[in-house]
This record gives C-alpha cells, sequence and structure tokens, in this order.
C-alpha cells in the first residue's frame, strides 16, 4: 500500500512540474531576434514531450536568461525547424564556469504539427543552432 501512495504522489508531483516547465515559443520573428550570448551545448536530452539542454557559460554575477524558441515549419518530409536556445547573459562580467540544466516543454510543436496537417502522429526534425546533430521528435 505505502508503495502505491509513493507512486501516486510521485506522478502528481511530476504532472506539477511540468505544468511549470517554459514551453517552446514558436515564432520566426523572435527566433531571428533572439538574444545569442555565448553558450555551450553539453547534452541534449529528450524524453516525449520534454527537451532538457545541459549547458555551461561564462557568469556568476547576473541572473541569464533561457528560453527555446523556434521557427515556424519548414515543408520537407519529415517538416523541420530551426531552433535555438536563446541566452541573454544581462552583460554579466564574471567568468566563473556555470554548468545547468535547462528544461522546456516541446509539446507545442506537436499541437502546431496536428492542427497544420490534420495528423494525429508525427516526426519533427529539430535541427538545434550550436548542436552538431538534428534531433527527431515523434509523437
Amino acid at each position: 500500500m505505502k508503495i502505491i501512495i509513493f507512486a501516486l504522489i510521485t506522478v502528481f508531483l511530476l504532472i506539477e512540474c511540468i505544468g511549470s516547465i517554459d514551453k517552446i515559443i514558436i515564432d520566426d520573428y523572435q527566433y531571428q531576434n533572439a538574444e545569442r550570448d555565448p553558450v555551450t551545448i553539453n547534452n541534449i536530452q529528450l524524453i516525449k514531450d520534454i527537451i532538457r539542454f545541459n549547458v555551461s557559460y561564462g557568469g556568476g554575477c547576473e541572473d541569464h536568461i533561457f528560453k527555446l524558441i523556434s521557427t515556424s515549419f519548414m515543408e520537407s518530409n519529415p517538416v523541420q525547424v530551426n531552433i535555438v536556445l536563446s541566452h541573454e547573459d544581462n552583460d554579466d562580467p564574471c567568468d566563473m564556469w556555470i554548468t545547468e540544466t535547462y528544461t522546456f516543454n516541446i509539446s507545442p510543436l506537436k499541437e502546431s504539427y496536428k492542427e497544420l496537417y490534420n495528423e494525429e502522429t508525427g516526426s519533427i526534425i529539430m535541427n538545434i543552432e550550436g548542436y552538431n546533430e538534428p534531433m527527431e521528435y515523434s509523437f
């Protein structure tokens, strides 16, 4: 019984966390004008609708802002999007090497795909700026 209660609490907490995760922004204008202060993408994990970026950057004195921004779909088979992990360092003068993980919900890509193509399943190739290999988001 304790295991079931623990499992239910864990699922509830995961749902709460997913609800508070920033969502990808799909906007060509914002993509073109995104802040692109230096950042190194060490690793990316894609698990269902959640993408995690492990990044490193110089800083330590100011708050840094990260946003995930994509273009609209580029017609190909499968469709593609260009994505940038926007980094605003707020003119941080410090040089401490910081490594952190940022998590984003990319389900707006899926919802946009379903609406545009009238399909419940599909794949999107994500070309992520600063990362060597495209990633496939299937749903």
